[in-house]
């Protein structure tokens, strides 16, 4: 049996939560190969299981993980393939795994499992009502994550589908709001909301290699941004002189679950 599990990943929350979905599939006697949207770019095929996976944006998926499933993943390459959806999110409630799920199975493919996971907040400096977890919460979440991860492929393993279900009109509600932001808030994030300390900036284009969408250039010496942003954070946070400021504030980095959640329960 074969399977991919195709992920877009900010700061990393979400590839992590991945990797847990990997090391079950292994463990069942799956191949499975990890597949970051970002950087792949040939036609998926002959699978027989895909796990999709995306940060929140809006409370729901980010659009690129869609782009990329018309693109790259058709129901005559994959006849057999059925899908189980999951979003990360640091706060309140999601819904992007219930509007993957439906993008996707409007596609023809049948979604098995949909489910979303609270992780560790890289937005803790843009919310002061959500602070950056402290370690015993830090803990609490992986431990919930890897947990939720395994619930959902038990199920998947006896024949059972598992939806995390949300209310539809809520749903609804926040996808139409997420089309209506989409270009005049979410892909000028970083133009709005971010500047760069010229004095810290060592112009050692890092954030410009790190950038998922091509959204930063380095223009007359000056870190400048286009329109194509996610908002997915990752530059905030890779910068080696920490130059990056949110709304005219710096910030102390997060530095992301530093090794694979399976590792951090097994010396839990």
């Amino acid at each position: 049996m074969k399977a991919a599990v195709v992920y877009f990943t900010g700061t990393g929350n979400t590839l992590r939560v991945g990797e847990v979905f990997k090391a079950y599939l292994e463990n069942i006697g799956y191949d499975v190969d990890m597949v970051d949207i970002t950087k792949h770019s040939s036609n998926l095929k002959d699978y027989d299981l895909f796990i999709a996976g995306t940060p929140t944006q809006n409370s729901v998926s980010t659009f690129n993980m869609n782009k990329f499933i018309v693109k790259y993943i058709s129901k005559n390459n994959n006849p057999k393939a059925r899908f189980i959806t999951y979003t990360t999110h640091s706060w309140g409630t999601a819904f992007g795994h219930l509007t993957l799920k439906d993008f996707i199975s409007v596609r023809g493919f049948q979604v098995v499992g949909a489910r979303a996971f609270i992780a560790p907040n890289n937005f803790y400096m843009f919310r002061k009502d959500e602070p950056k977890f402290e370690k015993e919460k830090f803990n609490q979440t992986i431990r919930n994550i890897y947990d939720g991860v395994w619930s959902l492929m038990k199920s998947f393993s006896n024949g059972k589908i598992q939806i995390d279900q949300r209310s539809i009109i809520r749903k609804n509600l926040w996808y139409i709001r997420s089309i209506l932001t989409k270009y005049t808030v979410f892909s000028r994030f970083a133009k709005m909301m971010i500047k760069v300390d010229s004095n810290k900036c060592s112009k050692c284009k890092v954030c410009i290699k790190q950038c998922p969408n091509r959204n930063i250039l380095l223009t007359d010496n000056t870190i400048q941004f286009s329109n194509q942003c996610l908002a997915c954070a990752r530059c905030l946070h890779v910068c080696p002189q920490n130059a990056y400021l949110l709304s005219n504030k710096s910030f102390e980095q997060y530095k992301g679950i530093q090794k694979p959640i399976i590792e951090f329960i097994y010396n839990y």
